[in-house]
């Protein structure tokens, strides 16, 4: 048995196929061509790439060996090897286990590396508390946006301009800063909007996947989005980089830097995604269960929910106390006691 498993593994790393009379293997080039074509029909240009940018380096890497549990632990040993660091590692290995599956999927692997004896396992990692911004934070920006709008009108009455983005700046800013706290909505779901979208009577944003799902804003969101819609057509972006074209994700982090560095706000990481944090804890607070927030977040796991309802230990120890008992009861026993030494 040590001779016949040591001439499969021979012919494994030789041929970079698994040693198999009767399965038919396709190239690991054509498996990976296939999944990555699959992905324009499920995300976006951005996502695209990120799959691009990560599984050509291991496509050229594979050199014609199978894709298996013990090539893609090879290749991400030498990811750590290079001193990459964690988060990046990870991305890469949950873009893996997604294309595995897909490939076992559609039959196109025998077998899921990331599943069963001999998996491929992720690497080991503390948990980070997300930063986000703080109450004070975002009423100091919103003020600021408030404020920037009404100057950049007064400007335009005394000297009126046709430059369309000198205004829509402004708007732009407070828009998404109420989008974003109000709906938490993904900034991909946002560069999706279109104008026709804040005046339909259902708010449906593209989300993850291609879905449409729906979402939920305030009347005051609402109409700061009209307003920054205008007398636009239905099928016009409704975020606009300076070029007058569907504003990508890098130019809301643009938006949004710019917005913070006039309120003196320090913007945490990631923060566009620190907004679907804040509004999930909001949330939290204010008594809504998980499994209404999930649906507000439009996530198909209620784990990958409570991730989000992390809350910082003051907000735990606010809510604690004013759900604690102790406070109460040790009243009523002190009231006791004086009804009793009242009688004696």
């Amino acid at each position: 048995q040590g001779v016949l498993r040591n001439a499969r593994r021979g012919l494994f790393w030789r041929f970079g196929v698994e040693a198999s009379p009767t399965s038919e293997v396709q190239s690991p080039a054509a498996l990976i061509a296939q999944f990555l074509e699959s992905r324009t029909e499920t995300c976006n240009e951005e996502s695209q790439k990120t799959y691009r940018a990560n599984l050509r380096p291991f496509e050229k890497w594979l050199q014609g060996r199978a894709i298996s549990a013990m090539t893609i632990g090879a290749y991400l040993a030498e990811l750590r090897a290079r001193k990459l660091a964690p988060p990046t590692v990870g991305g890469v290995f949950r873009m893996l286990k997604t294309m595995c599956r897909w490939l076992v999927e559609h039959d196109l692997l025998d077998r899921d590396p990331f599943i069963g004896p001999g998996r491929v396992k992720p690497q080991p990692h503390k948990r980070k508390r997300r930063k986000v911004y703080s109450d004070e934070q975002v009423i100091t920006m919103i003020t600021v946006s408030v404020e920037w709008i009404a100057e950049r009108q007064e400007v335009l009455k005394m000297w009126p301009s046709d430059n369309p983005y000198y205004l829509r700046d402004a708007r732009q800013a407070h828009a998404l800063i109420l989008l974003l706290c109000d709906s938490a909505l993904r900034a991909a779901e946002v560069c999706n909007l279109d104008c026709g979208k804040i005046r339909d009577d259902e708010f449906i944003v593209l989300g993850k996947g291609g879905h449409e799902d729906p979402a939920f804003i305030s009347d005051i969101t609402r109409q700061a989005l009209l307003d920054l819609a205008g007398d636009r057509p239905d099928d016009k972006p409704l975020f606009l980089d300076k070029f007058q074209k569907r504003c990508s994700t890098r130019a809301l982090r643009k938006c949004m830097k710019h917005l913070a560095d006039r309120a003196g706000v320090p913007l945490v990481p990631r923060p566009l995604h620190a907004f679907r944090h804040l509004a999930a804890r909001q949330w939290l607070k204010s008594g809504l269960g998980d499994l209404a927030i999930q649906q507000l977040m439009r996530h198909a796991n209620l784990a990958t929910t409570r991730l989000y309802t992390d809350l910082s230990p003051a907000e735990l120890a606010e809510l604690h106390g004013k759900a604690s008992p102790i406070k109460k009861w040790v009243e009523a026993a002190k009231a006791r006691g004086a009804e009793t030494d009242d009688e004696a």
